[in-house]
């Protein structure tokens, strides 16, 4: 497995508190040596600091790559893909531990996808500042299931960046042809998920992989709100739609480009919903009944339909 050129992407800012014990969990992997490519997103903490004097006692592991300007956290991912070439990538946070066996554990995973796009995601335990377990399963915490249906990833992303790996074919992809520059990418993970189903492979490990640190500065978090309770947050519900919609329209876009390599069906259901909101009612009804579109959990999935039957498009953010 040694043959093959691992890359760890970590982007960091303002990660000073947990930065090294994150980056040392890389280090101490179990049968591989992969190498960690490092974009610090102009910290204005000592996180840069940590990582030069990381990188200095490990030259040959560790690889500083710096951008002209602050680029945020999507498109420091991006630019990392850009700068990288690999057999095969994972996303790293700045604050968590991975399993000593995670990327043994998930390239036996894509490589047995062959030549396919493919890309693995894994559950996640999640722990407090000082790593003291708070939940076994981050995906029952949370009431959801693992998929790989661009149905239910269009409204829903269920993959957590820190835990995927995927290969060189589903890179190429991303950097070639369903690039992350455009401000619709919500996450970098919801999308290569949805690129990795929609022309390859996607696939679930259903046991924690990394320990999930909550610590309240986290840029997306196992939030503690119930279910109920967020159904009633009317205002960052419709939002939420509203993004991930646009998002789609994003991605319909650069998929009638690559249109030669597109499932005609998986096409027809990102372009119907990229347009529910012009719809009728009963339209939009019947499209998220044909495709199948709809959120994980009987109430999650209650409020997620009264509202994109009522929101109007000239409200869209």
């Amino acid at each position: 497995m040694d043959r093959n050129h691992i890359a760890v992407l970590l982007a960091t800012y303002n990660g000073e508190k947990y930065v090294r014990e994150q980056i040392e969990s890389l280090l101490t992997q179990k049968n591989v040596e992969a190498k960690i490519y490092i974009h610090d997103d102009f910290s204005t903490d000592n996180t840069k600091k940590i990582i030069e004097e990381i990188s200095g006692e490990f030259p040959e592991r560790i690889i500083i790559v710096d951008s002209s300007h602050n680029l945020g956290v999507v498109k420091s991912y991006q630019y990392l893909l850009d700068n990288v070439e690999a057999d095969f990538y994972f996303f790293s946070d700045q604050d968590d531990v991975w399993d000593e066996y995670k990327i043994e554990k998930e390239i036996k995973k894509v490589k047995a996808q062959k030549d396919l796009p493919a890309m693995v995601y894994s559950d996640l335990s999640i722990v407090d500042s000082k790593l003291n377990v708070m939940s076994k399963s981050m995906f029952r915490k949370m009431n959801v299931k693992d998929t790989n249906e661009v149905s239910k990833l269009l409204v829903q992303n269920v993959i957590t960046g820190n835990t995927v790996a995927f290969n060189k074919k589903l890179r190429d992809l991303i950097v070639l042809n369903f690039r992350m520059d455009n401000q619709a990418v919500r996450m970098h993970d919801g999308w290569l998920g949805l690129v990795a189903a929609a022309y390859g492979k996607l696939e679930y490990i259903d046991t924690p992989t990394v320990k999930y640190r909550q610590h309240g500065n986290n840029v997306v978090g196992a939030k503690k709100n119930g279910i109920v309770s967020k159904i009633f947050d009317i205002n960052n519900m419709s939002k939420s739609i509203y993004l991930m919609i646009e998002q789609a329209i994003l991605l319909e876009g650069k998929m009638l480009d690559y249109a030669s390599n597109s499932n005609e069906l998986t096409y027809e259901t990102v372009l119907s919903y990229s347009k529910i909101l012009t719809q009728t009612r009963m339209g939009r009804i019947q499209t998220l009944s044909k495709y199948h579109i709809g959120k994980q959990g009987k109430l999650r999935n209650l409020g997620y339909l009264v509202l994109i039957l009522i929101i109007k498009r000239e409200k869209h953010v």
